[in-house]
């Protein structure tokens, strides 16, 4: 299934990322949030794209967001560097995307 392997390489770009940027000391906290919040957005993508055939780029915007906020509500005690490294992360990885897929 394309969509598995894509969230698959998704993570594995976007989780070092995530840990890069948030505390590498609560690294479990960091891996269940981007495992949590990609099982989440993935299908959501893939709903957008193919069933209300959305822009990709407006998808990857919308998804950015989403995650960004998410981050941001989760890591409360670094609210803003969460959203930003939530939007950060997906902006490299739809790139990323774009580029290879």
């Amino acid at each position: 299934m394309e969509e598995v392997k894509l969230l698959i390489l998704t993570v594995l770009f976007e989780l070092p990322l995530a840990l890069l940027f948030l505390r590498k000391e609560e690294w479990q906290r960091v891996v269940l949030v981007v495992l949590g919040v990609n099982m989440i957005s993935h299908p959501i993508v893939w709903q957008m794209l193919y069933s209300w055939d959305m822009n990709w780029f407006l998808a990857e915007a919308c998804v950015a967001a989403f995650e960004g906020l998410i981050y941001g509500l989760i890591f409360k005690d670094r609210q803003k560097l969460a959203l930003f490294t939530g939007v950060f992360i997906n902006i490299v990885t739809a790139a990323i995307g774009y580029i290879f897929f």
